[in-house]
């Protein structure tokens, strides 16, 4: 009895430490580097934000830049927004209760010393290696708008995709050992064989995502019944991904076979891009004592956005 509750003691650890390294992953399935907020739970918030991803498959390398146009906060979120200034690899930018964040510290003392610690560790080294905040900054819209813009290079994107696997893998795999899967989406109820085959991929540590050349592809193991059952969902539901969305201008195939449901992404240019506006966009009380903060420190640049978004073309 107690060896199995030193396993169990063990296995909430690395969970814990997972959930904090990657609460945001398994939000949605799409770029790691692009994860949706919650705005309620953020520092601040924004009238649009517009985002692009351009990858470079001949040297493996990769650029996101993003424009946050119109940020309404209070006077006490200026600190954070000070940080991102400075490079903060915190995504998204704002915060939110799903969060991914490179530069956070984390508490290792109440983690066990084995295999699958010594491995987050390996792994949270490796991506901090691989991204860097090659720029950002604050810039004025209009007489009291705030702007804020960050471009971020991916040093090695192959290394990149294969740390964020593992990550995924490891979380998911103490996640499920600990819960089972529990997971539906839409309406459609994920069988047990569909489980298990989700299981048995966390726990091999393959890959969910890829890249060959210009293509990425997901793999996301199933029946060949409950693949079809998700399509047809998305056809119902077309509201949630309309033709000019990204995910629709960027997916270039989609196969039910071997087990899998396989979607591929090949955007034009190796470009993924996408725009995001907020049905308000009044002022906060307080917006007033963060634009004076603001201006001051870490104060505002002359924002040549044709210029930015050189980086991306």
């Amino acid at each position: 009895m107690r060896a199995n509750t030193g396993v169990r003691s063990r296995q909430q650890s690395i969970l814990h430490l997972a959930r904090r390294v990657l609460s945001g992953l398994t939000r949605r399935v799409a770029l790691a580097l692009y994860l949706l907020p919650l705005a309620s739970c953020s520092d601040f918030s924004s009238a649009s934000r517009s985002w692009w991803l351009r990858y470079h498959p001949e040297e493996d390398q990769a650029v996101y830049v993003e424009v946050m146009d119109g940020l309404t906060a209070e006077a006490s979120s200026a600190e954070p927004i000070r940080k991102l200034v400075a490079g903060w690899r915190r995504f998204p930018a704002e915060g939110g209760l799903f969060t991914f964040d490179l530069d956070e510290e984390l508490d290792w003392s109440d983690l066990p010393e084995e295999e699958p610690a010594e491995r987050m560790r390996a792994i949270l080294a490796s991506l901090r290696e691989q991204v860097k905040v090659s720029e950002a900054g604050l810039f004025r819209v209009g007489a009291e708008g705030v702007g804020l813009y960050r471009a971020i290079e991916i040093k090695d994107l192959s290394v990149f995709l294969s740390d964020m696997n593992e990550l995924v893998n490891t979380f998911l795999d103490v996640e499920w050992r600990e819960k089972g899967v529990n997971v539906s989406w839409k309406h459609l109820d994920l069988s047990d064989e569909t489980k298990s085959r989700w299981r048995a991929r966390a726990r091999a540590r393959e890959p969910w995502l890829t890249r060959t050349g210009a293509t990425f592809t997901l793999d996301v193991p199933m029946t060949e019944g409950e693949a079809a059952g998700m399509i047809r969902a998305v056809l119902e539901d077309a509201e949630d991904f309309p033709p000019g969305s990204w995910f629709m201008r960027a997916l270039s195939g989609v196969r039910i076979a071997d087990g899998s449901l396989t979607l591929s992404f090949s955007p034009r240019d190796q470009r993924f891009e996408g725009l995001s506006e907020s049905a308000s966009d009044s002022l906060d009380a307080e917006h007033a004592a963060l634009l004076k903060t603001l201006e001051g420190d870490p104060g505002f640049v002359e924002f040549d956005r044709a210029k930015l978004l050189e980086r991306v073309k």
